[in-house]
């Protein structure tokens, strides 16, 4: 295949070999910067929020009608925080040790199949 057809974006070969080769270099994640950033983005949400969860939980039975409420509001907006922060800690895992060298190979397959929806 002519060198100017490689890592173009366009499957030129049958099995990606034009696509998913070491010149291309996909990850999930690309870029040690931003591997770096989203696990500390992610560990920083994670411990951040859980502490900020046990602690709003501890307090919720005190005060009046209006503080509980805006207490049980802070918690949800921490649940979702939480979540957040564990899907991107996740995806950071499984780019780091599971699917770093063959991403590219595996892509197709988890695009097309059931799982990915």
């Amino acid at each position: 295949i002519d060198h100017s057809k490689k890592c173009n974006g366009v499957i030129d070969c049958i099995d990606f070999s034009d696509e998913c080769n070491s010149e291309c270099g996909k990850e999930i994640i690309n870029g040690v910067f931003l591997k770096v950033l989203a696990w500390v983005i992610g560990g920083v949400a994670v411990c951040l929020n859980a502490y900020s969860i046990y602690n709003g939980a501890s307090k919720l039975g005190q005060g009046n009608r209006n503080s509980k409420f805006n207490g049980t509001a802070k918690i949800m907006i921490n649940i979702g925080d939480l979540i957040t922060g564990i899907y991107l800690l996740t995806i950071a895992t499984v780019d780091t040790f599971l699917h770093r060298a063959n991403y590219c190979q595996d892509q197709f397959k988890w695009l097309t199949s059931r799982s990915c929806a």
